[in-house]
């Protein structure tokens, strides 16, 4: 799809950038990558208290997998690798 000069300009992208386009309605919209991440940090944002890191909060969900599953390997029933779950 080409974008025209002025349109690419108003939206701040450059030819060749990514951009991210979405259904809303009868209408295609088109923002930037920069824009789509900012978006979804802000609705992130509104999910996570506070404070709180997610990497953080993941690391720890990992290393209390790896201590209640007894080997160095993350993982247990039911996750990715486990021989008891057929692959998809």
């Amino acid at each position: 799809m080409v974008i025209p000069a002025a349109y690419r300009a108003a939206l701040g992208i450059e030819e060749g950038d990514r951009v991210f386009m979405r259904i809303e309605g009868e209408e295609l919209r088109v923002v930037s990558d920069e824009t789509a991440v900012r978006q979804v940090r802000e609705i992130i944002a509104r999910h996570v208290p506070e404070g709180v890191n997610l990497t953080d909060e993941l690391i720890r969900e990992r290393r209390r997998e790896v201590a209640s599953n007894g080997t160095d390997e993350p993982g247990g029933a039911g996750c990715v690798g486990d021989p008891r779950v057929p692959p998809r």
